[in-house]
């Protein structure tokens, strides 16, 4: 019931299975800030396991910046689980109550 597309999936040299998403913005963003695209590659990163069996074992997101120059910030997807359902279970909540309100 979801979709998205990743940029890139590479294996590196500690054969690791990499799950890239290239993101452009005006100026570099507090890591706080960054945790919604965390959320979107680990959904990303499972849906890669579903359809392919492969297991991510990390993701990168690689910000280019208006003046030329470029962030990468790598992160566990893994890590993520528990706030990705906490996320889904709100949002379905929330789904739950319009769909009351409608009918």
């Amino acid at each position: 019931k979801l979709a998205g597309c990743c940029d890139l999936i590479y294996q590196n040299e500690n054969q690791e299975i990499i799950l890239g998403d290239f993101k452009t913005s005006k100026k570099p963003k507090k890591i706080e800030w960054l945790t919604n695209y965390f959320l979107q590659l680990t959904v990303y990163s499972i849906m890669v396991n579903e359809c392919f069996n492969i297991v991510i074992d990390k993701a990168v997101i690689i910000f280019s910046y208006e003046d030329g120059s470029f962030d990468t910030v790598y992160f566990q997807p893994i890590n993520y689980f528990g706030t990705l359902r906490s996320r889904l279970l709100e949002f379905k909540k929330i789904l739950d109550l319009e769909s009351k309100l409608l009918f």
